[in-house]
């Protein structure tokens, strides 16, 4: 049967079913581990792989009994599955997940070398089949003992793995730790043991899926290794959304089909690979975006933000900005002379460490700064580097070559990387990962690509060719310094600041109006063009271009590079490129190998998951406050005051400049929010005039923050209607809301941790004069200085010039509400939504905080609506108060109205006037 111009087989399709059968119980494991972990084990094929491989040793070579060898081995893979989760995951809960991420990755790779190394010398060509079981022919194929296992044992794995979730204590509490992790703590389940056992059972599901697709040689397309495993889990994994069982289940089953229809009527590699990178495309391009997050890994940034400027005190010392200006030219004078003194060999290698660097840049601006992982720029980088070879060769024009290599690494990122912005979670590793596995086996191979391998060539500047190893050196070091360039322009400028404040909280930047999506689509391109450039100055640097140069774990030593170095740090990817590729070719001794193979990276990011970066960082500290003639005090932790700013202000400055769009009228009708069984607002009418100060009040559990969340677009409705000025708004985010004038403010006031007073106040100006993105990449900085300015004029307005160089984490609570309405009065308000402004404020502070209110009501005929516990003082400013109990609105009208009224008393004021509700 033809369809489509495709050949489609039945027996092929039933041997897709029982491939794909096997492939989905992978992928449950996967989503199993994530679910109660929020962490993507990128370890999870090569635990299969690696137990496998011993597996097979011990019957092949160890005449071990073949069924009675697989139940140790799924037990086995139960312990290095749970070994996993105590050893990555427990120990670095308190560092951003993406780093949890990235070790599993080192610990892949070790557990794989290691099943190696237990093989020997002569590796496995071929897993055992399972002996007792029936072979037959499937019309022109013949089916092996090992289908017959998959086609026996899937069945029975996936009734097993039901069967244990849904009848069994322990399976019923891991369910309850991945519905609501929080929620099954308070009722007594072991959060962490059911998550070391999700772990254990998952490494179980790929030990299965290792022993059986490696042992048939029935099967084609889906090659047998870590990357191509993993992938196919993956995949399944994403178009479940990393939550559904029985659709990763299914979808498993789906692409198991596909691997072997393609593989059937073509014999051309990697399309199988490609068509499953399409796939993960477009389930994440039709995937609703979630509500953004901000409890995901906000705080665990500040443990590895180690690189913060100098304070102002130090810095602005005439002999510390000397020392490290001539620290900086002496350092780029040592790179340039470095092939006056080396071997051609040496610049050979120096060149791979500048081209990986670069690359790492790149890698950096998205993990760094956006704190999002990507598993796939140095196929981004070879996909620069065709387009660099091609144009370079054709025209003999190097720099324009390299000009095309950037550009087609802003597309190839795009391609990449784009689908998955919008979507919180993994998922941009997962896109990436699975464009790097289809440009390996697929674009690169393409005969318009590199094919079988291509001369890249070598520049000629004049009459001279740079064909040696120290003549190119210095054209990647070119390359290599342009990008840094580039990159600290951008780690100087709005782009980065608005990348951190999506990191650090998302919420609160969208509701400062930064698009999260546009923001780290911009940075994505020009990481892509850095990555594009990396590419073309390594491609040049070989004797021959081939596929096998830009391979998929190539994009993961790139990130170990960024994380070993220090995440977020511009200096990082060079620090872990000298350490990762240049500590094993300078110094060949067994220790300095070890240290930087996949084992020592792994364990220098699980004892210092802020890198290499750390101990240099207290160099810098000591050698800067020596030179001011400072204190050698801790740096990190600045002598403030615990009090809010003094001079909180009863008035607003001129430089706080009114709107120029007219106030609105914002409505709601009707709205209702559920969370499962919970109801919590129902049918809430709600009109707030221009200029009106409307309290809403009412006991914890009534819905009043929900309330604010659906005003504000951080949260969708579930029915009903937000209207401003007559305009539907009801579908716009948070941000959109933001540009259109709805601002707010959050009941847990914790802004962007890693950021200082000012650059917060700075983040909050891109809703009017955002930073454009290459003008930031060229360095130009007038609209930088006006920012600026305005921000300290702000800043000084509310009291906060003591604090504008003191990260926002060091801040007491009061002095971060006080930041927070110096954001919101920068923003050109027309609705200002506030949930519980007063919280974390001493009383003397509170009774500023009323007249401040009302000033910024009166300065810009803003209409605002205040969630508020105090009673003195919303009762003191509000026109109106709301009550609200259970989701509803039980009255509503003048302030000493609504206290009278008797449900209020009784449910609020517990009968006595004058007690907080």
């Amino acid at each position: 049967m033809t369809f489509l111009g495709v050949e489609v087989v039945p027996e092929v399709v039933a041997l897709g079913v029982v491939l794909g059968l096997v492939y989905g119980l992978s992928a449950v494991g996967l989503v199993l581990a994530y679910r109660v972990s929020e962490v993507l084990n990128l370890a999870h094929a090569d635990i299969g792989v690696a137990v496998a491989t011993v597996f097979a040793v011990a019957v092949t070579r160890w005449n071990a009994p073949y069924w009675a060898a697989l139940p140790l081995a799924l037990l086995l893979g139960v312990v290095v599955g749970a070994i996993a989760h105590v050893a990555v995951v427990r120990r670095l809960r308190d560092v951003p997940r993406l780093i949890s991420v990235v070790a599993t990755l080192g610990l892949g790779q070790v557990l794989v070398l290691t099943a190696s190394a237990v093989a020997g010398t002569a590796a496995v060509a071929r897993f055992p089949e399972p002996p007792g079981l029936p072979t037959f022919d499937l019309g022109a194929l013949h089916v092996g003992q090992a289908t017959s296992a998959m086609l026996a044992i899937g069945p029975v794995a996936v009734i097993a793995v039901w069967a244990w979730l849904t009848r069994t204590t322990s399976g019923l509490r891991l369910r309850a730790s991945a519905a609501n992790r929080s929620a099954a703590r308070l009722i007594g389940v072991p959060a962490d043991r059911s998550s070391a056992l999700a772990w254990g059972v998952a490494g179980a599901l790929s030990v299965l899926t290792a022993v059986f697709v490696g042992a048939a040689p029935g099967f084609v397309g889906g090659s047998f290794s870590g990357p191509g495993l993993l992938l196919r889990a993956l995949a399944a994994a994403v178009i479940a959304g990393m939550h559904s069982l029985p659709v990763a289940l299914i979808a498993g089953v789906g692409i198991g089909v596909v691997d072997q229809v393609t593989g059937w009527n073509t014999a051309s590699g990697g399309i199988a690979d490609a068509l499953l990178f399409v796939a993960v495309a477009a389930a994440l391009i039709v995937r609703r975006a979630r509500p953004a997050s901000s409890a995901v890994d906000a705080p665990s940034w500040v443990n590895v933000d180690v690189w913060r400027p100098l304070p102002l005190r130090v810095r602005s010392v005439p002999r510390v900005r000397r020392a490290f200006r001539l620290a900086a030219v002496a350092g780029a004078l040592a790179a340039v002379a470095l092939p006056v003194v080396v071997s051609n060999s040496t610049a050979v290698v120096l060149t791979a460490i500048v081209a990986f660097a670069t690359v790492g840049l790149s890698v950096a601006i998205v993990t760094g700064l956006g704190g999002r992982l990507t598993l796939g720029h140095f196929a981004i980088a070879g996909a620069g580097a065709v387009a660099s070879v091609h144009i370079a060769t054709r025209t003999g024009n190097f720099l324009l070559g390299f000009a095309a290599a950037g550009a087609v690494g802003v597309v190839a990122a795009s391609v990449a990387g784009i689908p998955a912005l919008r979507a919180r979670g993994p998922f941009l590793a997962v896109t990436t990962l699975a464009f790097a596995v289809a440009a390996e086996t697929w674009l690169l191979p393409r005969p318009w690509a590199l094919g079988t391998g291509v001369d890249p060539g070598k520049p000629i500047i004049g009459a001279v060719a740079l064909d040696t190893g120290r003549g190119y050196y210095l054209v990647a070091l070119a390359v290599g310094g342009s990008a840094l360039w580039v990159a600290r322009n951008l780690h100087r400028s709005g782009i980065a600041r608005r990348l951190v404040a999506v990191r650090d909280n998302e919420p609160a930047a969208q509701a400062l109006g930064i698009d999260a999506t546009r923001t780290g689509s911009l940075a994505f391109g020009l990481s892509g063009a850095i990555a594009g450039l990396g590419g073309a100055a390594y491609v040049h640097s070989l004797a021959l271009a081939t596929p096998g140069a830009f391979p998929v774990p190539a994009s993961i030593v790139v990130v170990a590079i960024v994380v070993v170095g220090g995440i977020g740090v511009l200096l990082g990817p060079l620090i872990g490129a000298l350490y990762i590729i240049g500590v094993p070719a300078f110094l060949p001794l067994d220790a300095a190998w070890l240290a930087a193979t996949a084992l020592g990276w792994l364990v220098l990011i699980l004892y210092v998951p802020a890198g290499l970066a750390r101990p240099l960082r207290l160099l810098r500290d000591r050698l800067a406050c020596v030179l001011a003639g400072h204190p050698a005090t801790d740096l990190d932790a600045p002598t403030l005051q615990e009090e809010a700013p003094r001079a909180l202000p009863t008035g607003l400055p001129g430089s706080v400049a009114a709107p120029t769009r007219p106030p609105d009228t914002l409505e709601a009708s009707g709205l209702r929010r559920t969370f499962g069984d919970l109801t919590a607002v129902d049918a809430v009418d709600l009109e707030v005039r221009p200029g009106e100060i409307v309290g809403i009040v009412g006991p914890n559990g009534a819905g009043k923050t929900t309330v604010i969340d659906l005003l504000a677009g951080a949260q969708p409705t579930d029915g009903g209607r937000v209207l401003l000025g007559g305009e539907d708004v009801t579908a716009l985010e948070a941000d959109r809301r933001a540009r259109l004038g709805i601002v707010r403010s959050f009941q847990e006031t914790r802004l962007f941790p890693t950021l200082t007073v000012l650059d917060t106040v700075r983040v909050a100006q891109e809703l009017e004069t955002p930073t454009r993105l290459l003008p930031a990449a060229v360095g130009r900085r007038r609209d930088e200085r006006h920012r600026t300015a305005h921000a300290r004029e702000i800043t000084a307005a509310f009291g906060l010039d003591a604090y504008v160089d003191v990260p926002v984490r060091a801040l007491s609570t009061g002095v971060r509400r006080i930041c927070e309405l110096a954001c919101l009065a920068s923003l050109q308000p027309r609705v200002m939504l506030l949930d519980e402004p007063s919280a974390g404020l001493a009383q003397a502070e509170v009774d500023r905080l009323g007249p401040l209110l009302l000033q910024l009501r009166t300065r810009f005929g803003a209409s605002l609506v205040i969630v508020e516990h105090d009673v003195r003082l919303i009762t003191s400013i509000a026109d109106r108060l709301v009550a609200m109990d259970r989701g509803r609105i039980v009255t509503q009208g003048r302030p000493a109205k609504v206290a009278r009224h008797p449900e209020v008393l009784a449910a609020y004021l517990g009968g006595v006037t004058g007690t907080s509700p």
